[in-house]
Order: C-alpha cells, then structure tokens, then sequence
C-alpha cells in the first residue's frame, strides 16, 4: 500500500474527488472481537440506588468495586 503525503487537506479531498483514495475494507473476523472484548472490563456492580455525600466517597466506592473484581478475576486465572 502507498503512502501518500498531503500539504493540506485540499491535495486529499483531490484525491477521493477522483477515485483514488483510500479505501477501508475493514471486517472484524471472530478473532479480532475476542481480542477486542477482552479490554473491555467486566465488572458488575451490586445492584440498587446508592446515595453518596459527595463525588470524592462515591469515587472511592466505585474504586473499591473495581479492585475488588480485578482480584477476582485475576484469581480465576
């Protein structure tokens, strides 16, 4: 694949203008969603309406939540 090097955007919008820019194809296979779901944290929270006195108790709460999955999941490793 070439690389192309633009003074501007002009020079590029050019370019698609006439048919020879770059084309994604992009297709995630069931591989690449494996990869990709893995970064995405699967903690659960408990359930119900949690009243906090301010952000720094609620961050706190959270960030307690948080670590304690981590151990979990990295314990079922």
């Amino acid at each position: 694949m070439p690389v192309y090097k633009f003074r501007s955007f002009e020079e590029l919008e050019g370019l698609e203008r006439k048919g020879k820019g770059i084309k994604w194809h992009f297709s995630p296979d069931a591989r690449y969603w494996r990869k990709a779901l893995a970064f995405i944290p699967s903690s659960s929270f408990p359930k119900g309406v949690f009243r906090f006195r301010n952000f720094e108790e609620a961050n706190e709460w959270k960030m307690k939540h948080l670590i304690r999955q981590a151990f979990l999941k990295r314990g079922k490793k």
